[in-house]
């Protein structure tokens, strides 16, 4: 294999799993946005203060978003282990 070849390989490599990071930090923040709007909501009388009430029920997109989160951190692992193991010394698990 001539060193070109490595080189696009090694740089594909890396540039698959920076994308997946950018998966996994895209999700995390729509993941942790869905989860701090779950708020009670608490009725003040005494004051003049307006306090909206978040959401109160586990919704479809919910469940979505927690799913998307997962399968992006699934292929994240994937790609971490597939970019550590392709620098293993081929011979028991790969071509001699």
């Amino acid at each position: 294999m001539n060193i070109y070849r490595k080189v696009f390989l090694l740089f594909l490599k890396i540039t698959v799993f920076v994308i997946s990071l950018l998966f996994v930090y895209l999700t995390g923040l729509v993941f942790y946005r869905d989860v701090i709007s779950f708020e009670s909501c608490s009725v003040n009388n005494t004051d003049l203060s307006v306090k909206a009430c978040g959401k109160t029920s586990v919704g479809f997109g919910d469940v979505m978003i927690f799913f998307m989160f997962i399968l992006a951190l699934t292929f994240c692992i994937t790609v971490f282990y597939w970019f550590i193991i392709s620098f293993r010394k081929k011979g028991r698990y790969g071509k001699s």
